[in-house]
Parts: structure tokens; sequence; C-alpha cells
């Protein structure tokens, strides 16, 4: 008989447990958890500790302080919780960037028939690339034309992590210990 009193209170703690939660987040919706997507929509992340984007945010930016602006009234997070960190959630330029759109790390999906290759940037080069960056590889003639920068990888010294063919890859590591250009490039180029 105790035993069915005490699974029904544990039971009712539980169904309350619930509703206070679902309450919670109907009242403020900016605590709730993000969407199945994980990304906050941006009416959300006005009423959090925030800083705005200075330009496009793409998916996998590594996030330098020349990116952000802050938005004034006391909103915006020491900026050492965002710089140095990863862009899950992208942000167009002048939108509101929380620290739930950042990550630790770069998480990049190859795409079937490519692989990911990494190239050592000099300092000039690192500040001038980032994902999103669209580049070309030459060592005298071209070995890797117009292909994307999946991301920016600066855990050590700065390197260009890019999507490549096989036939690409190979190219590039022959020629490894060469000295190689990296030529910025547009889209369609």
């Amino acid at each position: 008989m105790i035993e069915k009193s005490a699974i029904a209170i544990l039971w009712a703690a539980l169904l309350t447990g619930g509703a206070v939660h679902i309450w919670r987040q109907a009242k403020d919706p900016a605590s709730a958890p993000p969407p199945s997507g994980g990304c906050l929509p941006q009416s959300a992340k006005t009423r959090l500790p925030h800083w705005t984007a200075v330009r496009d945010l793409a998916e996998n930016w590594l996030v330098r302080n020349e990116d952000l602006r802050d938005p004034g009234g006391n909103t915006a997070p020491a900026a050492d919780a965002f710089v140095g960190k990863y862009v899950v959630c992208k942000a167009a330029a002048g939108e509101t960037l929380v620290e739930a759109d950042l990550a630790p790390g770069y998480r990049v999906p190859v795409v079937a028939g490519k692989q990911l290759f990494s190239l050592q940037l000099s300092p000039p080069e690192a500040s001038m690339f980032n994902a999103g960056s669209r580049v070309s590889v030459l060592d005298g003639s071209e070995i890797v034309h117009n292909v994307e920068v999946a991301a920016l990888d600066c855990s050590a010294s700065c390197r260009a992590v890019l999507q490549v063919s096989q036939a690409e890859s190979d190219l590039l590591t022959l020629k490894k210990g060469a000295t190689l250009q990296i030529v910025p490039r547009k889209a369609g180029e």
C-alpha cells in the first residue's frame, strides 16, 4: 500500500515539474531549447547576451574580434566567449549572434567524391580567408581551381581546410614542400 502511495506521489511530482517547465518556456521563449535545426530565431536571440555580426558569417566561420560589433545596452558578453569559436548557426551582417550559435571546433561534412585537405597558410593569408571564402591554389600553374574554404583551423598555426577531389589531394600532397600560392576567387570564376 505504501509503495502505491509513493509511486502516485512521484508521478504527481513529475507531472507538476513538467507543467512548470512548459509554462516557463511559454512565458520566456528565449529560455526554450533551440528548435530541431539547433538555431534560435533572431527574435529570441535579442533578449540573450549577444554580439552583432559585422559581416556575413558562414557555417564554420572562425570568429575574430573584427567580426563582432557591440550592440550597446550592456548586452554583450565577454568577447573571449565568442572569439576563436566556430559558427554553427550562420548569421548575416547585422544579425544577432549568441553563444548557442557557436562551437569550440568546426564540423565539416565531407561531400561524396571529395575529401578534406589541410593547407598551411601564412599569417597574411590566414587573415584574408575564412569559411566560405573561395580560393585557387597555384604552383606556377593552377593545381586546384576555385574551391571553397570549408573551415579555417588555427589551433596551432592557421590552415585552410578544403574539400577537394582525390586527384587534387594527390597533387597538393606532391607539392607540399613547394611554395604554393593561394589566390582569392569568386564563385563562378
